[in-house]
């Protein structure tokens, strides 16, 4: 599957688990949003940025680097996006995070020091 591919993929994934636990979903038509969703969890509006990755850990890592860029290889702003939901094919699932501060990227792994994040769907950390 291409990179284009995998990211729908990844977007899709993560709508439909987040149907499933009761929340309203929506996209927007075109790709100009900094987010790829909003969640309705019933109290709030969250925009969400999905990033995804299909690389296996490398070298003596069992943790995955997820690059968190936009197309334009810029960082999102504050304000921009207010969560992150990173699909890690290796791990088949996500890391969830509030979008507090820019960052490049994230090293994860289900054991790992982002642990509590994985699958998290409460959108409260």
């Amino acid at each position: 599957m291409d990179q284009g591919r995998f990211g729908a993929h990844a977007e899709y994934l993560f709508a439909v688990k987040c149907l499933e636990l009761g929340f309203d979903v929506s996209m927007p038509l075109r790709h100009t949003s900094p987010y790829d969703l909003i969640l309705d969890t019933g109290d709030r509006l969250l925009k969400v940025q999905v990033k995804s990755s299909s690389q296996p850990p490398r070298g003596n890592h069992k943790s995955v680097n997820v690059l968190i860029y936009k197309s334009n290889n810029q960082l999102y702003e504050v304000g921009e996006i207010d969560y992150l939901a990173l699909y890690v094919y290796e791990f088949q699932g996500f890391f969830i995070f509030k979008y507090d501060q820019p960052k490049m990227s994230y090293r994860v792994h289900p054991e790992g020091i982002y642990k509590k994040h994985f699958n998290n769907f409460a959108f409260d950390l």
